[in-house]
């Protein structure tokens, strides 16, 4: 509880009175600390030559500090703006073109759930409350747990308000299901790994395979929701909310893989316009397939490595399971 009230204090009683400049400054410095740490600097590094192999050393060390420097910066103005509607008002905004969209894609009656997939991007948590403020639609926002309880509880308080419903990352789908016959618009994110044996599909990021969810075509097929690619980025100070729309409305895909390559493919146009807000702290690259060439191998990053039977099979992953639990007992 001490743990709690502390970090409250800081957010509620400091953080929330500070100059947004200095929210900037915060994340400057951290930045620099992240950047000594090797591990860090090398994760963020690898990926970047993953992505822009063309680029020199220099630009991507520069985009790389900018990367790390707009995480602390955007999770410090996420709990400055929360639950602020006179923030929300001053320093975020859509953009009559995009709100155009959001109104195709809601239907003439206004009423159909839109599925927002949320790379991590710009201001991915202040994109849901930028949904729930400006286009007045209850929204539902799928979000993992966080170690730290005091600290979990916080994150929680900051992302709910009235109109937005938090559903945790852990069995997430049935409350999705609920939230959607609910008529909840949602916001989910897609550029993270997900194991085939968890139902993941290898597509291109990059030009690289990797395993992503498919649960935007589920539901998208299941539902008839609409389905785009939305969040927010900084644009002149403030954040600007985006919509991209798919080639084709979702009711139209037949294969999940064609659904998910797209929204893959929006993704990646969108963070070659905007790296420098784009997370590259993640080891999005970390899993080859395993019938892949040895060619296309060797153009996965170091920390990679051959996706092995537990990865597709849940099978093997309760015998590897149960093995290192026999293993400890006996020890």
């Amino acid at each position: 509880m001490v743990l709690y009230a502390l970090i409250h204090v800081f957010g509620y009683l400091i953080l929330r009175r500070v100059p947004r400049s200095w929210l900037g400054f915060c994340g400057w410095v951290a930045s620099r600390f992240m950047y000594m740490a090797p591990a860090v600097r090398n994760l963020v590094i690898a990926n970047l030559k993953i992505a822009f192999p063309e680029k020199p050393d220099k630009e991507i060390r520069r985009i790389a500090l900018a990367s790390l420097s707009h995480l602390p910066r955007m999770m410090l103005e996420f709990l400055w703006i929360a639950n602020r509607p006179d923030k929300l008002d001053k320093h975020t905004i859509i953009p009559d073109s995009e709100m155009e969209k959001i109104r195709r894609l809601q239907g003439k009656d206004g009423k159909r759930p839109v599925m927002y997939v949320c790379p991590h991007l710009g201001g991915w948590e202040v994109s849901a409350m930028m949904v729930a403020h400006w286009v007045k639609c209850p929204f539902a926002s799928i979000a993992a747990k966080i170690d730290n309880p005091y600290l979990d509880k916080l994150i929680v308080k900051c992302r709910s308000t009235e109109n937005i419903r938090v559903i945790p990352a852990k069995g997430a789908v049935r409350g999705m299901v609920m939230a959607l016959k609910e008529g909840y618009s949602m916001g989910t994110l897609i550029d993270q790994n997900t194991k085939v044996r968890d139902g993941g599909i290898w597509v291109n990021y990059f030009g690289l395979p990797v395993p992503t969810s498919p649960a935007p075509a589920f539901f998208g097929k299941k539902f008839d929701i609409a389905i785009c690619v939305g969040g927010a980025v900084i644009k002149n100070g403030k954040y600007e909310f985006y919509v991209r729309e798919l080639p084709k409305p979702s009711g139209e895909y037949t294969e999940p893989e064609e659904m998910i390559q797209d929204l893959l493919k929006l993704t990646e146009d969108l963070v070659r316009e905007f790296p420098e807000q784009y997370l590259w702290m993640y080891k999005r690259f970390k899993f080859i397939p395993n019938d892949i060439s040895e060619k296309m191998s060797e153009r996965y990053p170091d920390y990679a490595k051959i996706a092995n039977e537990r990865f597709y099979d849940k099978v093997f992953a309760r015998q590897d399971s149960t093995a290192k639990a026999a293993a400890s007992s006996t020890a």
